[in-house]
């Protein structure tokens, strides 16, 4: 059963200087790229995980504020991984770490598991 984690981004910087902050706060590069619709996005590959920053446009949804936050950081996972959220919790606690961004990471798209505001 694959999990579906994004970490959302609150920052005020451009795409490719939020990419380059990413890269500096995690130590990996990501490298300009093309999302499933043509937009703008960087990846990088991280431990075999591979971690796509892009511009998203999800609306507000209960206490998921999405519209506060500019950036989706989407994790795709080469299977099942059991460690996936523990995954995703390391990349929120480096980049809360090194970062100044408000970061919001979600299950789903549904379900709020960690917020630094």
């Amino acid at each position: 059963m694959s999990i579906d984690l994004d970490l959302f981004i609150a920052a005020e910087s451009s795409l490719s200087e939020t990419a380059s902050e990413l890269q500096n706060a995690l130590n990996v590069p990501f490298e300009p790229s093309q999302d499933g619709t043509g937009s703008s996005a960087f990846k990088a590959l991280r431990n075999g995980v591979t971690l796509t920053l892009m511009v998203h446009d999800l609306e507000t949804d209960r206490n998921l504020d999405f519209e506060n936050y500019r950036y989706q950081l989407a994790f795709q996972f080469p299977d099942t991984r059991e460690s996936a959220k523990e995954y995703a919790i390391e990349v929120f606690d480096v980049l809360s770490e090194k970062t100044s961004c408000r970061l919001l990471l979600s299950e789903d798209v549904q379900v709020e598991l960690l917020r630094r505001t």
